[in-house]
């Protein structure tokens, strides 16, 4: 049963456009050094200075950035071209951990957090694959590339862990090589989308001069489309205050090292890994919104500078 499970997925992932493949191979890599750097952003900004409420207030401006650019991008992405809006945001979030490496006070992490709010927006490869995925492959395929992903963000956590106790531990000495490793790695992932990622071909439909007009008609032409912002407003709000304070109150509260941290990551990492392939795999077959009520969708997970 097992082997046949993973060859029901080999031939998904075979099936799929190379525009697909191209992205989930940039999502993993990117993903892998992401996590390098994902669980100690809060300590390291509390390392540069910032109080509780001003490593809030810093963390908000990710909030500012998406919002800013979350309404105007869909009827923008409806327009021009989307393979142009995806490399700029994946550019922007290039650029991100430049500036947590070159910051030597908590303030100039601001813009480093809008920066990677806009280019996370603009950078979403959730329009290319809605573009380019059939519709009974969707959430299999969805699912698949998390399961990926997942695979090596399991080794980044005790990798970072070994590289900061080599660089000189929890603190601003210790955490800002792997800015810059992460910094590198973005840049080569940038010319590798840029050259590998062709345009994507969208169904014509009529558009609406009025972008005001276009968003009365998603929530007229959509089900549920209040109920499903509400729930994702919620969770994302609840999601913000746990991941801004998780770390920094296992670090500073509970006394947790570079490796306990790591491994309260890798725990994590592990669940998402071993479940979403196969509950996409279930939505796929029994019904998205019955699965959902165990197994939230791909777009309800935010990722943090990815």
């Amino acid at each position: 049963m097992a082997v046949e499970f993973l060859q029901e997925l080999r031939a998904v992932w075979k099936r799929q456009a190379d525009n697909w493949r191209t992205i989930v191979i940039r999502q993993v890599f990117d993903r892998f050094f992401n996590q390098l750097t994902e669980q100690y952003s809060s300590i390291y900004i509390r390392e540069l200075g910032a109080s509780a409420v001003e490593l809030g207030a810093v963390n908000s401006a990710l909030g500012i950035g998406r919002t800013l650019i979350s309404i105007p991008l869909g009827y923008f992405q409806d327009r021009y071209s989307v393979r142009k809006i995806y490399l700029l945001g994946v550019a922007l979030l290039t650029l991100a951990p430049l500036f947590y490496a070159i910051a030597y006070r908590w303030e100039f992490i601001a813009p480093a957090i809008l920066i990677s709010g806009l280019g996370m927006r603009l950078g979403s490869c959730v329009v290319i694959c809605d573009l380019s995925l059939p519709n009974e492959d969707r959430a299999t395929a969805r699912a698949l590339c998390e399961g990926i992903g997942a695979l090596p963000r399991l080794f980044a956590p005790t990798a970072a862990a070994v590289l900061i106790a080599w660089f000189g531990g929890m603190n601003v000495k210790g955490i800002q090589p792997l800015y810059w490793i992460q910094f590198t790695a973005r840049i080569m992932l940038f010319f590798y989308v840029t050259f590998r990622l062709t345009e994507v071909v969208r169904p014509k439909r009529t558009l609406i001069k009025n972008p005001v007009s276009d968003f009365k008609e998603v929530f007229q032409r959509g089900t549920a489309v209040k109920r499903w912002l509400l729930f994702l407003s919620l969770n994302m709000f609840t999601d913000s205050i746990m991941t801004t304070f998780r770390y920094p109150y296992a670090h500073e509260i509970k006394g947790a090292g570079p490796f306990i941290i790591g491994g309260i990551t890798t725990a994590m990492i592990l669940t998402e890994a071993v479940f979403s392939t196969p509950f996409g795999r279930l939505a796929d077959r029994f019904g998205r919104k019955k699965c959902s009520t165990y197994y939230p969708p791909y777009s309800a997970y935010p990722t943090s500078f990815s």
